[in-house]
């Protein structure tokens, strides 16, 4: 394709945290807080894969490897994105496949992710690549006691 920068996809570890120093603002939901960052990869069942252009990070993929005591291991996909300009190159496909690569070698038999109804593009994506749309509720809530 004409006029693509080239781009590389790694794993982010605590040997190369260093990468997530320059990033595209379109790339991540928040600007990255250092400590969590350290704590994400460090995790051995937590898998950061990005997509660098230019010593900049464009893309990135977040799963988390779930480990069950009465059905296989899944691989949950939490978070996906991939900077504005950046789009409509592979990229995200690329960064699917190497989180789940790397999650069958730890041992994850299944993959999951949720998408919000009204997200064609992420929809199409996950199909694009073989998954199945489940239909299920998905309820969320602070940890915190809320205060009366």
């Amino acid at each position: 394709m004409s006029g693509v920068s080239s781009h590389d996809v790694l794993r982010v570890t605590s040997d190369c945290l260093g990468i997530l120093d320059v990033v595209d603002p379109d790339c991540f939901d928040h600007q990255i807080d250092r400590a969590a960052a350290a704590a994400c990869v460090a995790s051995p069942d937590s898998i950061l894969v990005v997509a660098v252009a230019d010593g900049c990070v464009v893309g990135q993929c977040l799963a988390t490897v779930q480990r069950h005591p009465d059905k296989p291991c899944e691989l949950y996909v939490g978070d996906l994105g991939v900077a504005a300009r950046y789009r409509r190159r592979g990229i995200a496909t690329e960064l699917l496949r190497a989180v789940m690569k790397i999650g069958r070698a730890s041992g994850a038999q299944e993959v999951w992710v949720a998408v919000e109804p009204d997200n064609v593009g992420a929809s199409a994506l996950y199909r694009s690549i073989g998954l199945k749309r489940d239909a299920a509720d998905i309820f969320d809530g602070s940890l915190y006691p809320r205060p009366r």
